[in-house]
């Protein structure tokens, strides 16, 4: 497994992330694929959120950021299917 932290932004606050952390759970075996082997989460000033496209982490798998929190919340990875 990998990890990768990106601070890419200096106004860290409640409402807004302080950095967001990337696993690759797959290592260097693949071509690292967003959804399928690499899930992100947003580190914020009080918490550790899914990386969704909402801060409510509602709504479909859209190729990027809501998967994470869509596997947290169904306790599946049944988007793959339609992916």
């Amino acid at each position: 497994m990998r990890m990768r932290i990106f601070n890419d932004n200096r106004d860290c606050s409640k409402d807004i992330r302080c950095f967001s952390v990337s696993f690759d759970i797959s290592g260097e075996k693949t071509n690292h694929i967003i959804c399928k082997d690499v899930f992100e989460f947003n580190v914020m000033s009080d918490r550790v959120l899914p990386r969704d496209a909402s801060a409510s982490g509602e709504g479909e798998v859209d190729g990027r950021y809501n998967c994470t929190g869509y596997i947290i919340r169904n306790d599946n990875m049944d988007y793959l299917d339609n992916y």
